[in-house]
Parts: C-alpha cells; sequence; structure tokens
C-alpha cells in the first residue's frame, strides 16, 4: 500500500512540474507577445518622428532581439529549476563570464550603445560630409576639437573635368562664368 501511495505522489509531483513548465512557457509568451505590440507602437511613434524607415526598422529589430533573448534565457533558467536542474552554478558562470567579457570589450559594448542611440535620436553626433560626399557620423562624446572656418567667409570647392582636347583658357573661362552666376543666386546668397 505504501509503494502505490508513493507511486501516486510521485505523478502527482511530475504532473505539478509538468504544469509549472507549462505556466512558465505561457507566460513567457504572453511577455513576447506584448513586448511584440510594445515595439509596434514603439514603431507607429518612430515612423511620425523620423523620416527614415530602414532606421526605425533597425532600432525596432534591436529592440526585438534584445527583448526576446532575454525572455527566453529567464523563462529557460526558470524551466531549468523546475526540472531540478540547479542553475546557480550556470547563472555564476554567466556572471563571471560577462564582467570578463564587459571589462574586455568596453568599447565594443559602448558603441553598441553610441550606435543605438545614434540611431535612435539626432542629438548625440555631428554629421560631417566630405567633398566626395561621403557622410561621417562622429559622436559627440569622441569629439575633441572642433574649428569652425566658415563663420565669417566660406570656401566653395568644385570639380570640374576637362577634355585633353580643351583648351584650358576656354574651361578656367566657364568655370569664372558659372562661378559669378552662382554668386548672383539669391537662394544660395541667403544661406550664406
Amino acid at each position: 500500500m505504501e509503494q502505490i501511495l508513493s507511486f501516486g505522489s510521485g505523478e502527482a509531483q511530475l504532473a505539478m512540474t509538468v504544469a509549472r513548465v507549462v505556466i512558465i512557457v505561457v507566460i513567457a509568451w504572453l511577455l513576447q507577445s506584448l513586448v511584440t505590440r510594445i515595439i509596434a507602437t514603439f514603431h507607429g511613434y518612430m515612423s511620425d518622428r523620423y523620416a527614415d524607415a530602414r532606421r526605425v526598422r533597425t532600432v525596432e529589430r534591436v529592440l526585438h532581439s534584445v527583448a526576446t533573448v532575454t525572455i527566453v534565457i529567464v523563462a529557460g533558467t526558470l524551466v531549468l529549476s523546475e526540472l531540478g536542474i540547479s542553475v546557480v552554478p550556470i547563472l555564476a558562470t554567466a556572471g563571471v563570464a560577462g564582467i570578463a567579457i564587459g571589462f574586455g570589450a568596453q568599447s565594443l559594448i559602448r558603441d553598441y550603445f553610441t550606435g543605438f542611440f545614434l540611431l535612435v535620436e539626432d542629438l548625440r553626433y555631428v554629421r560631417l560630409r566630405d567633398f566626395d560626399g561621403v557622410l561621417y557620423f562622429v559622436p559627440n562624446s569622441a569629439i575633441g576639437l572642433v574649428v569652425n572656418r566658415t563663420r565669417g567667409e566660406s570656401l566653395a570647392v568644385a570639380d570640374a573635368l576637362i577634355k585633353s582636347s580643351q583648351k584650358l583658357e576656354d574651361a578656367l573661362a566657364v568655370i569664372r562664368d558659372v562661378g559669378a552666376e552662382l554668386r548672383r543666386d539669391r537662394v544660395i546668397e541667403a544661406s550664406m
């Protein structure tokens, strides 16, 4: 009789463990659904604020990935704990590894967060375009010295392709004429 009772309590304990694992999985699924809705709301807010749809999609993917990984790790840890697997050594190892990786990859982590904030807001960096049209994004934290030579006067640089069969004097005359025409342009003058 005792063997039957102990067997019955083992089945009840197994059923309770399965029920708790199912509850953990359902809660994780509900949290993932909630996070997806919150990110969709964020997407709507950001789409109204920024015209660059690619930037908004990138931020949305980053947030979704971070939320998914966090939910899976927490739910996985809870499921392992319910199955009787000790998660303390796993968490201790992850903590030590996280600290070691954090010290070793400080610049990588800083760049990751800086990149995220560069996508989210336009106030944390300066945009500079070179003569070839390449756009550089410089985080404000990386700026050490600023020189502004355009305060009182500006210098425009224009590339002109001249065929070898053309006379140089004729090409220079055309360039001077275009420059004079640009100086008379009211729109350009108003922007200076």
